[in-house]
């Protein structure tokens, strides 16, 4: 999240020297860039926004952890199996059933409790071994699961067996858009799948004797089952995890230090599931590259709240919210966020049901329900700096222009700038070699003075233009050749004019860097 809130230095950096190779044309006197950077296209993103006063405000929403149904009601793959017995000696005739049963099986499926669900997807396959010598027919139906208003059911063939080697057929039953009742034969149950198998002997086939050593079995495997819809009793279910994320770029921040202004930080959960709930927010950690962590404190840490259900049902559905807002009156945020690095981590437990079955086995999620945490981070666009330096290392190939590098006698590498942001900046390049050995780099800093320092430009913001030159002989452009990457150093002030102290200063939608990189470079034509 703090990203975003840097976002004007990072540009700046990438503005200033992570450009796309660049191809040098042979008269070696030609601009090498010419650009200009706004902020405009982070606004309506969910991270900025103008004001009516025309400055830039942070908005940032992102969503941090979300549970839907599957990961709460998830249907492992299942198999369950059935064995059916004549159990004593008698003479089968042709197109005899000598199956004909309901059957009422667990799920297995505690700590949750299900009456009714509607499937996205999900199979049925059915396994049956037949040990008779005569061919058998099977009819499994599901009274239960219905799809499109009609019963789910298939009909399976399978060739003569024997007691030593019965014969196996499947059939694979596709249960997606069915939906299942799982309250069983009462109508009071729950976990219950009802199956009514029948097994006929082929009208067409002969006569076989029947003993108890006769048995039919059927397996019914459930698998790949994703739901959309679930009622009854979710549970008392604890979520405990860890959410961390890599800001990477901030891994680059080396030193100095950033003042931000007031800002607003609101944590968000939302409920879409017709049952209560128990949040606990036991930590955040922010870790910068050095290994300094910074925990977030307030009296809202590691205190459970409690979640309301939610209420209606399909389309009505409305979500209860439950909030953490964090301010500079009730936490450390501003400290938190002043000392942010690159590693952010959300430690937090979600009990479901901590009351236990209060809501008769009504507990309901719905298509469009789901657990979330959403982060709103609101402040305006502004910050003071002092001596915030940034450092990166960027790959550097040379090998195309090699041959002109090692032939130019001297040079130099000059950059024009118009600056309208109110933040100075001081660059150093550095290039280095495969083994990381520095093999070139400038004598000193240059500056990019402050648009406050400048000229009230026609479009009403002041505009500070400042001129950079490198100069280069010809050892350096050898040496330059042999670069493989650049160590590109940035450090960032916002002084004052008036006292040139550093002070906080704010983004207006005006703010732009314009930048004209151009190369002079005198060198010896080579014939061969």
């Amino acid at each position: 999240m703090n990203k975003l809130i840097f976002i004007f230095l990072v540009s700046l950096i990438f503005s200033s020297c992570r450009k796309e190779a660049t191809r040098w044309n042979s008269d070696w006197s030609a601009p090498l860039i010419n650009d200009t950077l706004t902020l405009m296209d982070w606004v309506n993103d969910s991270t900025l926004s103008v004001n009516s006063a025309g400055y830039y405000d942070v908005n940032l929403k992102r969503e941090l952890f979300r549970f839907d149904l599957n990961s709460i009601v998830g249907i492992p793959d299942t198999t369950l199996q059935n064995n059916f017995s004549i159990g004593t000696t008698i003479n089968v005739p042709p197109g005899y059933s000598f199956v004909n049963q309901t059957e009422e099986r667990d799920l297995n499926l505690d700590p949750i409790e299900l009456t009714k669900i509607n499937l996205k997807n999900g199979q049925i396959e059915i396994l049956l071994k037949n040990p008779y010598p005569t061919k058998v027919f099977c009819t499994i139906e599901l009274p239960g699961v219905k799809k499109n208003g009609v019963v789910v059911s298939a009909n399976l063939a399978v060739e003569a067996g024997s007691l030593s080697n019965p014969t196996s057929g499947t059939k694979n039953i596709d249960l997606a858009g069915s939906q299942m009742d799982l309250s069983g034969l009462t109508g009071g149950g729950n976990n219950k799948l009802l199956s009514k198998i029948t097994v006929t002997s082929d009208p067409n086939g002969p006569p076989v004797t029947s003993t108890s050593a006769y048995v039919t079995q059927v397996y019914a495997t459930i698998k790949n089952i994703k739901l959309e819809y679930a009622k009854g009793y979710f549970g008392q279910q604890v979520f405990s995890d860890t959410v961390e994320t890599d800001v990477a770029f901030l891994a680059k921040w080396i030193d100095g230090s950033i003042d931000l202004p007031s800002l607003n930080l609101n944590l968000n959960l939302s409920n879409g599931i017709k049952a209560q709930g128990r949040i606990i927010l036991k930590e955040v950690v922010t870790t910068k590259a050095n290994g300094t962590s910074t925990s977030l404190t307030s009296n809202q840490m590691n205190v459970p709240q409690n979640v309301n259900a939610a209420s209606g049902s399909w389309s009505s559905l409305s979500p209860s919210e439950t909030n953490y807002n964090f301010q500079t009156s009730n936490s450390n945020i501003k400290y938190f966020l002043e000392n942010a690095g690159p590693k952010l981590k959300l430690v937090y437990e979600f009990e479901l049901n901590p009351l236990g079955n209060i809501s008769g086995s009504w507990n309901e999620f719905f298509p469009n329900s789901a657990v979330k945490l959403d982060l709103n981070l609101t402040m305006p666009l502004g910050f003071a700096l002092d001596n915030f330096t940034i450092k990166d290392t960027f790959n550097l190939n040379l090998s195309n222009i090699s041959k002109q590098l090692n032939q130019a006698r001297s040079g130099e590498i000059i950059i024009d700038l118009q600056n309208a942001f109110p933040i100075q900046g001081q660059l150093m390049l550095e290039l280095i070699d495969d083994y990381g050995n520095v093999i070139f780099a400038l004598p000193q800093y240059e500056k990019i003075e402050s648009g406050l320092f400048g000229v009230m430009s026609s479009s009403g913001i002041q505009v500070m233009g400042s001129n950079i030159i490198w100069s280069i002989n010809e050892e350096d452009f050898k040496t330059i050749a042999n670069s493989k990457k650049i160590i590109v150093t940035a450090k960032f002030d916002t002084p004052d004019p008036a006292t040139m102290n550093n002070s906080s200063v704010w983004l207006n939608e005006k703010c732009f860097l314009g930048c004209k990189l151009r190369m002079n470079l005198q060198y010896e034509t080579k014939y061969e």
